[in-house]
């Protein structure tokens, strides 16, 4: 009680219990006020009120007016209130609206939090705002100001974050998307939270076959090999695959028998010197090439007919008449 506002309707009722039994025509200035530690109403034995109804758990005798009765109760029901909420436990649950999480399965766990503790449906909205997170949060901001319950809320939450698209998208990401620079672990986790989404109560094993199709090739060649006890071995059989293909990759081949592509390995197949045989002068491709480059004119004149019919016809103009 060392914690508790003195201003609360805790305290409230114990004063308007008081101010009941004061004036009670039957009151006795010997009795002891009703929030004593003496007082039989506090000790759960059998108290005796005065009234025309019927209070169950309670000696009535029908002889007092029957508001009475109302304010005992009203009374009675504050303070289990406050016995309720003092043991609540903190929800755990929280929902940031997500593909992989499931807003059914927030609600249910919500709705059995209110039933459990028997929080009153005043409350029930606040509760369930105080668990939304980063953008499911950022889609409430609007609605604060507005005095809803909690079926409006509860409409409200599914229109948007499970709507026949939304559901769609779910099941593309699902069955269609497939792994690309995503971690195998967090691949696969992924696509489990996807499919309790979609089929909540099925065994997950089912999904084993669609993720083998869905992992990168190089990834699943090995796994095909395996037989799996169930998804989590499938992770753990997968990720040390991916971490072994992983550190063969980074790791660079030294070939030490690399030829040195500045030096020939054999020596010349025309003079035996170490040089490249294209560079050998001794070479007869080069040799003929060399001998093209230095081709005299009149060798020249002769390769072409033109230039020797012509040559020809000047000799004969000069010969010598006999």
């Amino acid at each position: 009680m060392d914690n508790c506002d003195p201003n609360d309707e805790f305290f409230d009722s114990f004063e308007t219990m008081d101010a009941i039994s004061q004036t009670n025509p039957f009151h006795s200035t010997n009795n002891p006020p009703l929030h004593s530690t003496n007082n039989p109403f506090l000790m759960n034995t059998e108290l005796e009120i005065n009234t025309c109804r019927d209070v169950p758990g309670l000696n009535i005798h029908k002889t007092q007016k029957p508001d009475l009765a109302d304010a005992f109760l009203s009374a009675i029901q504050i303070i289990a209130n406050k016995i309720t909420s003092s043991n609540e436990v903190p929800l755990e649950i929280t929902f940031s609206g997500l593909e992989t999480e499931d807003p059914l399965f927030f609600l249910q766990e919500l709705e059995n939090y209110f039933k459990r503790f028997n929080i009153p449906h005043n409350r029930q909205v606040r509760i369930a705002v105080g668990q939304l997170k980063s953008g499911a949060l950022t889609w409430y901001a609007p609605y604060r100001a507005l005095s809803e319950g909690w079926e409006m809320f509860r409409s409200k939450f599914l229109q948007h974050f499970n709507s026949p698209f939304i559901h769609s998208q779910v099941v593309t990401a699902l069955y269609g998307q497939k792994q690309k620079s995503e971690d195998v672990a967090i691949f696969i986790s992924r696509k489990r939270n996807l499919f309790h989404r979609l089929n909540r109560g099925l065994d997950e094993n089912n999904l084993i076959p669609i993720l083998l199709e869905q992992i990168s090739p190089q990834i699943r060649a090995h796994l095909r090999t395996h037989n799996f006890f169930n998804l989590d071995h499938m992770i753990q059989i997968a990720s040390l695959i991916e971490k072994d293909l992983s550190s063969t990759s980074r790791t660079p081949t030294v070939n030490n028998n690399q030829p040195n592509v500045n030096r020939p390995q054999t020596p010349c197949r025309y003079c035996a010197e170490w040089h490249f045989h294209r560079e050998c002068p001794r070479n007869p491709s080069r040799q003929f090439t060399n001998t093209r480059q230095n081709v005299r004119p009149v060798e020249q004149s002769r390769q072409n007919p033109e230039n020797s019919n012509r040559d020809a016809r000047n000799t004969a103009n000069l010969a010598p008449l006999s």
